[in-house]
């Protein structure tokens, strides 16, 4: 059980073929749908949460100069993403969704 894995999805008719479905249920993913003319509700958590994570992460590549052509390290890569998390998850930020 606990190795399942999520995938929401809207309600487009393109995600409903069987092969996709099947693919899904092999390896674990519950596809769940959401209803149709629903996802606009979801919107402001793209703005508030994900714009914002996107932007901080963004902030630190820039600020340790890894466009310079140079790969970084999943380390580099996980402490960045979690100081970006941690900037996003402030009390006013979520209930400003």
């Amino acid at each position: 059980m606990g190795n399942h894995r999520l995938l929401i999805l809207d309600n487009h008719g393109s995600y409903a073929i069987i092969e996709f479905v099947n693919l899904a249920h092999e390896n674990n993913i519950v596809l769940f749908y959401l209803l149709s003319y629903s996802t606009h509700r979801l919107q402001p958590l793209n703005v508030a949460i994900f714009g914002l994570l996107s932007t901080y992460y963004s902030q630190s590549v820039k600020e340790n100069n890894v466009y310079n052509k140079k790969d970084i390290s999943k380390r580099e890569w996980m402490v960045w993403i979690l100081k970006a998390r941690i900037k996003v998850n402030s009390e006013s930020n979520i209930s400003s969704v």
